[in-house]
C-alpha cells in the first residue's frame, strides 16, 4: 500500500561559520508515495549531511547518536531558529522532525512509518506476545505511547516527576501514559496491567485508578442533575396549569442523565479489575523508581505495596490533577 505523507516543501537555511563560506542545508521529501521506505542515505543525502556536521561549533550542533539498534543524526542551530532530527534503523529513516525560525513563520515538519516502528519494536522486545502488539491503524501518538511503556525507549523507572540533569520533569512513561489517559484507551490501559512486567503494570494501575475516578465524578454529577429536574417535574406537575410540553422536556432531561449514567457505569473498574490492582499491590513486588527534590537523578528501590497502598491510591487524583495541563483538563 502506498504511503501518502504530505510535509511542508522545503526546510532550507543557511549556516554561516565565522568568515567561511554559507553552508545550505537541503530539503526533506515534499511527498513520499512510494511502498518502500526512505532509506537514511537518501534523506541524508538531502540534507547536505556530510558538510553541514562540518560546521558543528560557532552557535550550531550537529552529531550522531549511535545505540545498539538505531543511529540518529541531529542539528540544531543556536536559539533553535533552525533544527532537524532524524533516526533510522537499519539504514531506513523511521522517523525524523524538523523546524525553522528564521522567519516570521515558524515551519515544522514530521514524519514518522510504523512498518519501520514495529521492526524496531521486534528487535527490542523479540519476546513479546502477539496479543500485545498494535494495529498500524493505531494514531502515531496512541502507538508510541503503548510501545514505550512496553519498555521502548524508555528507562526503567517509575515516577511522576524525576530529576533529569538540572531540573525535573515527566518520567517518559509517565508522558506515555498522559497520553493514554487523556484518550481515555482503558482497553490498552487493561492490556498493559495484565503484561507481565512490574515496570509497566503500576503506571497502568494508577492510570486507570484515575479514570475510574474521574468517572465516578461525572456519575455523580449527572445523579445531582437528575435530582434537581425530578425535583422540578414534580413541582410542575403539581400546578394546576399543567404546561405539558415543559413536562415532557424535564422527561427528556431526565432520560438523557440516566442514559448517561448507565454508559458512564459501563466504564467503571470491574470487581475483577480491582482484584488484579490488589493483587499486584499484594505481590510486594520490587519496584525502580525515581523521584524530584533529589538535586541529582538517581534509582530508588520501591515496591508494590507502598507504591498502590490505599493511601496512596486516594492520592492519585491529585497526582493526576497535578498535570491538568498535560491532560487538557
Amino acid at each position: 500500500m502506498y504511503k501518502i505523507v504530505v510535509i511542508v516543501a522545503l526546510f532550507l537555511t543557511e549556516v554561516n561559520v565565522y568568515s567561511q563560506s554559507v553552508v545550505t542545508i537541503g530539503s526533506f521529501p515534499v511527498l513520499n508515495n512510494s511502498p518502500s521506505p526512505i532509506t537514511c542515505s537518501e534523506l541524508l543525502g538531502k540534507l547536505n549531511w556530510e558538510t553541514v556536521k562540518k560546521y558543528d561549533g560557532s552557535g550550531q550542533s550537529a552529531f550522531e547518536n549511535n545505540d545498539s539498534l538505531t543511529i540518529t543524526y541531529e542539528y540544531v542551530r543556536q536559539g533553535w531558529t533552525a533544527w532537524f532530527k532524524v533516526r533510522c534503523f537499519k539504514e531506513q529513516v523511521m522517523e525524523y522532525e524538523s523546524g525553522t525560525a528564521l522567519t516570521s513563520q515558524i515551519t515544522e515538519t514530521k514524519y514518522f512509518d510504523k512498518k519501520i516502528w514495529l521492526s524496531y519494536v521486534q528487535a527490542r522486545l523479540p519476546k513479546l506476545p502477539n496479543e500485545y502488539k498494535l494495529s498500524t491503524d493505531e494514531p502515531e501518538d496512541i502507538f508510541k505511547s503503548y510501545y514505550q511503556l512496553l519498555g521502548v525507549d524508555a528507562r526503567d523507572e517509575y515516577g511522576w516527576s524525576c530529576e533529569y540533569g538540572m531540573r525535573s520533569k515527566p518520567a517518559p512513561k509517565r508522558l506515555a501514559v498522559f497520553t493514554l489517559v487523556k484518550k481515555q484507551r482503558r482497553d490498552l490501559l487493561k492490556k498493559l496491567l495484565g503484561y507481565n512486567n512490574i515496570q509497566t503494570q503500576p503506571y497502568a494501575a494508577d492510570a486507570l485508578i484515575y479514570l475510574d475516578f474521574k468517572v465516578k465524578e461525572q456519575i455523580k454529577q449527572y445523579n445531582e442533575w437528575q435530582k434537581e429536574k425530578e425535583n422540578m417535574l414534580d413541582n410542575l406537575k403539581e400546578l394546576t396549569n399543567r404546561d405539558k410540553e415543559k413536562i415532557n422536556i424535564e422527561k427528556s432531561i431526565i432520560l438523557g442523565y440516566k442514559n448517561s449514567v448507565e454508559i458512564l457505569t459501563k466504564q467503571l473498574l470491574t470487581p475483577a479489575d480491582w482484584k488484579t490492582i490488589y493483587d499486584l499491590r499484594d505481590s510486594k513486588e520490587e519496584v525502580k523508581t525515581c523521584m524530584d527534590g533529589t538535586g541529582s537523578y538517581r534509582i530508588y528501590s520501591g515496591n508494590t505495596i507502598d507504591i498502590l497502598s490505599d493511601e496512596n491510591i486516594r492520592d492519585i487524583p491529585k497526582r493526576y490533577h497535578g498535570y491538568s495541563y498535560l491532560l487538557g483538563n
